[in-house]
């Protein structure tokens, strides 16, 4: 009976592989009436997977109860002559693809009738027209009339699918139009390249070029932009004289007017060389124009002005790769310029460089525009990126080197260029009078420090009725920079670089790339957080216009032979061991990786890496392990040759402007300084030396088997004593990776981007701080489970505390934040306080359990009493005692997912009695403070985590610092600041967080590498694995996390 059973079994899986393998066509018939009975036996399964179904199965009537024919033609519609007109060519008419094809299924149809007449026996009138019909059949391909229907039909169904989608018509040599699919998918399609994205009116592109004169929220608009782009403005009584004087300045003269629109919409245009319609229509600005009827139109005219100097502008530049990519700027018409002008401060957002770029401008063209551009989009609004919340505007090169030598100790001025370099910084803001500082020198002539000059500027830049910038930080320069003696003390205090301001003043430290530049809790991101975006865009700008003018007038900057020079010792010290690198480097890793002996000779090292090479077991493990002994093998004498050079250099920091360059970060780093000075170093391609030819060499001019660092790649000339031809071709090969790297990965990273837009697009934080989808489904119930906004909460981290608590005045404003309580409800913080004080007694009586039982030891899974209180739940409880590391390895597949749901449902099975039994240790749960209290409408709603890090700042300072504040106070201030930082309602925050993976992505590798560490192990790093986690998706990670 069994062998019966098992033969059975054996037959059923026969049929069923070869009716898997085997293909069979079935007509639009037969699908219909298998979906029919489908639809009859399931339809709820169905209806939940086809949105359509259910809409219609709740609105059929019981005549028509089946919606399953929606998905079928019977009459197909025919698309309007006017979408397929007749082609031309060579004086030739030709019908369009789309009629030809109608006119086939036409004949195709017809014929279909005559083949089904001519299959009816029982039709009455065969006999009439049979020659007709047997010479069209004839024509068609099959022996009997059953093949040529089924043919017929079969060509037909082709020609009808290639209407909607031309793709589907594989016929060889089938001459095809574009099918409805092909007219609107892709970027050549109708939505995104002529509804979502088309080229509009009013709009400009040029190259840019740099300008440190204007404004960072400024760009810089060449008076022929100017004149072409216009603004609608309306006529009011209260700008007619304006714009009347406009309009006679006529279209050529700027600033003018190009057009006038009345109020019934004509648009007059105004003529350059005709001034007497000008003056008739500047007239009649105010006037109302008749209908025919005699009765008076109510709107207004319009008058279309020429773009002038505080205009908002749209400012972009391609790729737009993530927000700022796009931003709002004023507009500042200069005569005489034909390209558009940016600011160094926003080379950054736009990733732009001045070698030929192009950038977009485009003119809002109403009020509400301007409005969104002036409050939404302005520059000084993106000063930080929502990506992680650092500053993205800063200064670059020229300017960071200015300020570094600007705040020297050693830069003194007298009266006259220290008013000079003030004025040039802020002169051209008119919002109060300038205070001046008294000398820092008196006698035998009075002198003013730079420090002086940034402490003026910082002064006159924060608002009248502010308290000034206390603020203690470092500066980039470190003390290792500055040239001591052996055994010097407090190198520390001479070294400059602790920053310190008290109330305005700068008293010590350099305004170098971490105050100036875009660098976090720097002078200038200090500004913005303490008083609001427009003030740190005005101190950059002052800042680049006074650094300017004294680069330019006052010191200077060049970089020459001598700043990468050597001495003589260092030059003797360099050559001695790089002759000590070519003889024992190689030496030695060979010796280390075949565990040969030290006093092995050459042709023993040949032979022996000879061997290895051409035998079958030299596999990627032992090029590795070589690898890493080369590598910690060059490593040793490089770093030697490095430490020699640096400190043998003709000229030091700070007179060396090479050095002075890298260390103040303006440019470049200690890897350009050793490649000028000391060796190129390894070449690497792949993460791995460069490989070998099957005849044993690296390159032809190497001997067979070469085992010098040379032959690997290993450079050792600089670019100023000279590389040799082979070391050039190993330069060119890995600068050549690089090049091809970059390529593929910028489309790669393109459609990764767009695939994690168009999925998270939806997502917006509603005005309940939830993130909801396009449809209204919940995906998070708080945005970041804290609802804060990344990039407003910088300074709620621990390490800023000692500052917002030194500039507390101006953190907690009375006024304000009287006025954030009144509307919050003052009863409303004293509930929310006491339910923190619960949380923090459950949390410090309750400890956390761990999350996999496996790591659980012998002491912890003893019985739990009522006094050890644990947090969990009765089923935590049970699960601490279920045995499930047993339960898993008794499984056949040995899997615990498949153990932990036979525990659940074992627990499931329980009765209540026996269920009671795990009560034991249980303790109520409380719920967050923000899940009751909504943060953003409820001063004091703060996370646990924020509430720990206030607590322990408190227990740690004690009387916080010198400023004596009390605990009250301190925590009334981060509570402030914590209701401030609230994510606002409305962010695309889908879109942010697609626009914060797609844009830093570029700067990633994009192969596989080998680390030294990791040898053993192939990590999957950058771009492939990106792609992997996000578009792949596959089961088997390659890299766990």
């Amino acid at each position: 009976m069994d062998n019966n059973d098992e033969s059975m079994d054996n037959d059923e899986e026969e049929m069923l592989t070869k009716m898997m393998s085997s293909q069979m066509y079935l007509t639009p018939l037969d699908v219909l009436k298998h979906l029919e009975k489908i639809w009859a036996n399931e339809k709820e399964v169905l209806a939940i997977y086809l949105a359509t179904l259910r809409s219609l199965h709740h609105s059929i009537t019981h005549a028509h109860n089946n919606p399953i024919s929606l998905f079928f033609f019977e009459v197909l519609p025919v698309l309007p002559s006017k979408f397929r007109p007749v082609l031309s060519f060579n004086d030739q008419k030709f019908e369009n693809p789309k009629t030809v094809r109608y006119s086939t299924i036409i004949q195709d149809n017809q014929l279909i009738k005559e083949l089904l007449l001519l299959k009816d026996k029982q039709t009455t009138d065969i006999s009439t027209s049979t020659t007709n019909r047997s010479s069209l059949t004839n024509t068609l391909r099959g022996a009997t009339n059953e093949e040529k229907l089924n043919n017929l039909w079969l060509k037909m169904q082709i020609t009808v699918n290639s209407i909607f989608d031309s793709s589907l018509d594989n016929r060889s040599g089938a001459r095809v139009a574009k099918g409805i699919r092909q007219v609107i998918e892709k970027k050549e399609g109708l939505f995104r390249m002529h509804m979502m994205g088309k080229r509009v009116n009013y709009a400009g592109r040029s190259v840019i070029s740099p300008d440190p004169f204007i404004a960072i929220y400024e760009v810089g608009i060449p008076e022929i932009f100017a004149k072409k782009l216009t603004y609608p403005e309306l006529v009011t009584p209260h700008n007619v004289h304006e714009l009347r004087q406009l309009i006679l300045n006529g279209p050529d003269v700027h600033p003018g007017a190009n057009f006038v629109e009345l109020e019934d919409g004509t648009i007059r245009r105004l003529l350059p060389n005709n001034l007497s319609q000008r003056t008739a229509v500047a007239k009649l600005l105010l006037t109302r124009e008749k209908q025919h009827g005699n009765t008076t139109l109510m709107s207004t005219k319009r008058v279309y002005r020429h773009l002038r100097t505080g205009d908002y502008v749209l400012v972009n530049r391609q790729p737009t790769l993530h927000r700022p990519s796009i931003q709002a700027h004023m507009a500042r018409v200069l005569p005489g310029e034909k390209t558009l002008r940016l600011h160094y401060a926003q080379c950054k957002s736009y990733n732009a460089d001045f070698d030929g770029d192009e950038m977009n401008i485009h003119l809002p063209q109403n009020e509400l525009g301007r409005a969104e551009a002036a409050v939404l989009m302005i520059t000084y609004q993106h000063f930080l990126v929502s990506k992680d919340g650092t500053p993205l505007t800063g200064l670059i090169q020229d300017h960071v080197v200015a300020g570094t030598a600007l705040t020297m100790r050693d830069r003194f001025f007298e009266k006259s260029d220290y008013q000079q370099l003030v004025y040039n910084a802020i002169g051209s803001y008119s919002r109060r009078k300038i205070h001046l500082l008294p000398p820092c020198i008196w006698k035998p002539k009075q002198l003013w420090t730079g420090k002086q000059i940034i402490s003026t500027i910082l002064l006159y830049i924060q608002p009248a009725n502010e308290a000034s910038l206390n603020l203690d930080s470092k500066s980039k320069l470190s003390m290792k920079s500055w040239p001591s003696k052996p055994n010097a003390t407090n190198i520390d205090l001479m070294a400059d670089t602790d920053v310190i301001i008290r109330h305005g003043h700068l008293l010590s430290g350099l305004i170098d790339k971490a105050h100036c530049g875009a660098t976090l809790a720097s002078v200038v991101h200090c500004y913005y957080e303490l008083y609001g975006k427009r003030c740190a865009a005005d101190l950059i700008t002052a800042f680049s216009k006074l650094f300017t003018l004294f680069l330019q007038y006052y010191r200077g900057f060049t970089l020459g032979i001598e700043d990468v020079l050597l001495l003589s010792p260092g030059v003797s010290h360099r050559r001695r061991l790089i002759n000590e690198c070519r003889a024992q480097a190689g030496q030695k890793a060979l010796q280390k990786t075949f565990s040969l002996p030290e006093n092995s000779n050459e042709e023993v090292l040949t032979d022996e890496f000879a061997k290895a090479f051409c035998s079958k077991s030299f596999d990627e493990r032992i090029s590795k392990e070589m690898d890493m002994n080369y590598k910690t093998s060059i490593d040793e004498y490089q770093n030697q040759i490095i430490k020699q050079c640096m400190s043998h250099l003709f000229k030091q920091f700070p007179d060396n402007n090479l050095q002075f360059l890298i260390q103040s970060g303006a440019k470049g780093s200690s890897v350009n300084a050793m490649q000028m000075s000391c060796l190129l170093g390894q070449q690497e391609l792949e993460g791995k030396r460069p490989p070998m030819m099957p005849s044993g060499r690296t390159l032809p001019s190497f001997r067979p088997y070469e085992y010098s660092p040379r032959s690997g790649g290993f450079v050792d000339g600089s670019f100023l004593s000279g590389i040799r031809p082979q070391e050039y071709f190993f330069h060119c090969m890995a600068g050549r990776e690089g090049l091809i790297d970059t390529a593929v990965k910028t489309a790669r990273i393109g459609y990764l981007q767009r695939c994690l837009m168009k999925h998270l697009e939806g997502l917006v934080v509603n005005y309940d701080l939830t993130v909801r989808d396009s449809d209204g489904s919940v995906i998070q119930f708080q945005y970041g489970e804290d609802g804060l906004a990344v990039e407003k909460c910088t300074y709620l981290k621990e390490a800023y505390y000692p500052f917002l608590i030194a500039n507390h005045s101006t953190i907690l404003r009375e006024d304000e934040y009287s006025r954030i309580v009144d509307m919050c409800g003052s009863t409303k913080e004293k509930p929310i306080i006491k339910k923190l004080k619960k949380i923090r007694a459950w949390r410090k009586k309750t400890r956390d359990l761990a999350d996999d039982d496996n790591n659980l030891n012998d002491s912890i899974r003893l019985k739990i009493s009522d006094e050890t209180k644990i947090r969990m739940t009765p089923f935590i409880n049970y699960s601490r005692f279920f045995d499930l590391h047993t339960l898993t390895n008794s499984l056949k597949s040995k899997d615990i997912n498949e153990a932990r749901s036979i525990m659940v449902q074992t627990w499931r099975d329980l009765s209540d009695d026996k269920r009671q039994q795990y009560n034991h240790g249980v303790v109520k749960f409380y719920s967050p403070v923000t899940q009751n209290y909504l943060p953003a409408s409820n001063l004091g709603a703060i996370t646990e985590r924020l509430d720990d890090l206030i607590r322990n700042y408190i227990t740690t300072h004690g009387k916080l610092d010198q400023t004596n504040m009390d605990k009250r106070t301190f925590e009334k201030m981060l509570h402030f600041k914590s209701l401030k930082s609230c994510i606002d309602p409305g962010e695309s925050v889908g879109i942010l967080a697609a626009q914060s993976i797609g844009e830093p992505s570029t700067q990633m590798t994009l192969n596989t590498f080998h680390f030294a560490g990791r040898g053993e192990m192939n990590v999957t790093l950058g771009v492939p694995r990106l792609r992997e986690l996000l578009m792949v998706a596959s089961q088997k990670v390659k890299t766990q996390t």
